[in-house]
């Protein structure tokens, strides 16, 4: 299932004028993040959010299938951990961006 969503080919188109100066005046960086940076902080949250529960979900059904250990407290973590990444990556997106969408030019 991994491998057939990291070979799945996404086109983007990235518009916008293009940022061609070497910026080193990095002092304000740090109290106002750039808005790359703020995107790149939640891709990444988003991806550690979708790939530790998705290990852990490997793991727990691994031993359940491979022993055939059918016990309910492990069925039950194995289902908390599927939902997870369904669960929390809308809840990260609203968090980070707490400001209602304008759809208003």
């Amino acid at each position: 299932m991994f491998r057939f969503l990291m070979n799945i080919y996404v086109p983007v188109v990235v518009t916008g004028p293009q940022d061609t100066e070497n910026d080193t005046n990095v002092q304000g960086e740090w109290f106002c993040p750039s808005s790359k940076t703020r995107a790149a902080h939640t891709i990444l949250m988003l991806v550690a959010t979708f790939v530790i529960p998705y290990m852990l979900n490997s793991i727990f059904t691994f031993y359940i299938t491979a022993f055939l250990d059918t016990r309910l407290w492990l069925m039950q973590i194995s289902h908390i951990l599927a939902m997870c990444f369904p669960t929390f990556s809308p809840l990260l997106l609203i968090l980070r961006y707490p400001r209602a969408p304008c759809f208003c030019s």
